[in-house]
């Protein structure tokens, strides 16, 4: 069996239908299946008192069609729910603190528990309800037979997320040897000191180079990276039995506009028998519709963020001035299209919105954009602050984040404004529409100058509409975009491989 995860997706926006401030359990099914009856009996009379003993607040949702007399009777017990048939079970999932199937009879693979993971939610599981499933007990859900383990796997997870720490996943033992297409290594610095990295310089040669590096050094595993390292992609055909995962993020400016014909093909059949991974809904139906690559070698890994170190809180202080603080974080190349930002600003400034302009980040645009600031008569109130040690601070003193981009899938700077609490105007492009609250939505813009400005006027005029959606968009990222998902997923991949 398998899942829709462009349907089941932790991205998408979704009204809560539990009650406020209730960790809701949820088990969904057709109701007037046996199996599915005895399971929801046994948990409501049997584990439910136990964990309503450590949370009063704890609450059991049965969401499925045609419930018996039998079930619906459960009701009545505390904690309780029995919804019937709804509309669609996905916002029941999504808002859901875990999902159970408590199965005592298992016929097949359970599509529930491939949901409810493909959901991005917490799962225990009966071990006949886990049956033929692909997946760790103890790191990709729980699995437990009884009364007394069930309820130590809810009191465990009880209201919260559970994620194995990712580094831990690994066996201890991993060495990782690392090639910077451009020779650039600064990065290497972010690397913990426990992990076994050898930096290798750049070597000339090409696709003849890498071939006979992976020969030489005989990896278990090849990690490629966007359409700069398909090189060594090109190369790890040449090497029998190798593994390849291959990531790709996103494009730069010679692709903004529309995938190129040559790269298409290169992509559809170099990878065609490795893993790729997507962090982004629009890069996953890329590579099924125009990359046509199988079904069965795609996985959709949104990104996620350090919600400790992007957060509300005491900020650094920018330079005194009129108005609040609009901000954006990129690397200043073409694709980012800061200048429509910085033309978006003039057009505002002409209506008389006042306002402070820092600008996160470095890179070759920068003279041009400096420029441009000048002509637009806008020095006075832009800041270029170049490499920022800790955006994060600097994300803390803002009021407004800004995207300009012509071509992005799922922006880490994004994930940063909504978790430090900001509010985003932002064009519409890659899955920003899908990563943002509801409340910020009808703050995108179209690929064009005035359409930012209009997608900013509001946010900068109002300071409690701001403040609200920044909220909004803080719950969202602490909600669906918390890093140690993203970091088990990558995880979890590499120990496939390295298991296999």
């Amino acid at each position: 069996n398998g899942v829709d995860l462009e349907r089941f997706n932790p991205a998408l926006d979704f009204e809560n239908p539990y009650t406020p401030g209730r960790p809701a359990l949820v088990f969904t099914g057709t109701m007037d299946y046996r199996p599915n009856i005895e399971a929801v009996a046994w948990f409501s009379q049997a584990v439910m008192p136990l964990l309503r003993q450590g949370d009063a607040a704890l609450e059991f949702h049965i969401v499925g069609a045609r419930p018996t007399p039998g079930v619906r009777a459960l009701a009545a017990l505390p904690g309780v729910h029995v919804t019937g048939r709804v509309a669609d079970t996905r916002p029941y999932m999504a808002h859901a603190a875990m999902a159970v199937a408590p199965l005592h009879i298992g016929r097949g693979i359970q599509n529930k528990v491939l949901e409810a993971m493909a959901m991005g939610r917490p799962v225990i599981a009966s071990p006949a309800a886990f049956e033929g499933i692909l997946a760790r007990p103890g790191q990709d859900l729980l699995v437990a037979d009884g009364v007394a383990e069930t309820q130590r796997g809810g009191m465990a997870l009880g209201p919260f997320r559970h994620f194995g720490n990712w580094r831990e996943m690994l066996p201890s033992d991993t060495s990782w040897l690392t090639y910077w297409q451009d020779g650039d290594m600064a990065c290497a610095q972010r690397l913990a000191p426990e992990v076994s990295c050898q930096l290798i310089a750049a070597p000339n040669g090409g696709i003849a180079a890498a071939w006979a590096l992976l020969r030489q050094w005989r990896p278990s595993l090849l990690l490629t990276n966007n359409w700069g390292s398909f090189d060594w992609a090109i190369a790890a055909r040449g090497v029998p039995g190798l593994a390849h995962l291959h990531a790709e993020d996103g494009f730069g400016s010679e692709e903004s506009a529309g995938q190129l014909r040559r790269r298409v093909l290169a992509r559809r059949f170099l990878l065609r028998r490795s893993v790729t991974v997507l962090p982004s809904t629009t890069l996953l139906r890329m590579a099924r519709e125009v990359w046509r690559l199988p079904a069965g070698g795609l996985r959709l890994v949104p990104n996620g963020v350090d919600l400790q170190r992007f957060r509300p809180g005491p900020a650094d202080a920018l330079p005194p001035g009129e108005g609040p603080w609009l901000g954006t974080a990129a690397a200043l190349r073409p694709e980012k299209n800061v200048g429509r930002l910085l033309r978006a600003a003039a057009l505002l400034r002409g209506q008389g919105v006042a306002f402070r302009l820092a600008i996160m980040g470095d890179g070759p645009e920068r003279p041009a954009l400096e420029t441009l600031a000048r002509d637009l008569g806008l020095t006075d109130c832009t800041h270029f602050l170049g490499h920022v040690a800790d955006p994060a601070a600097t994300c803390r003193a803002l009021d407004v984040f800004a995207l300009s981009s012509d071509t992005e899938q799922m922006p880490f700077a994004v994930l940063e404004a909504m978790a430090s609490g900001l509010a985003v105007a932002s064009t519409d492009v890659g899955d920003v529409a899908a990563m943002l609250s509801a409340e910020n939505r009808p703050h995108l813009a179209a690929l064009d100058d005035r359409a930012l400005a209009d997608a900013l006027g509001p946010l900068l005029r109002d300071a409690p509409l701001r403040v609200s959606i920044g909220r909004a968009n803080r719950a969202r990222a602490e909600q669906v975009f918390d890093q140690e998902a993203m970091f088990q997923a990558h995880a979890s991949l590499i120990d496939g491989f390295s298991a296999a």
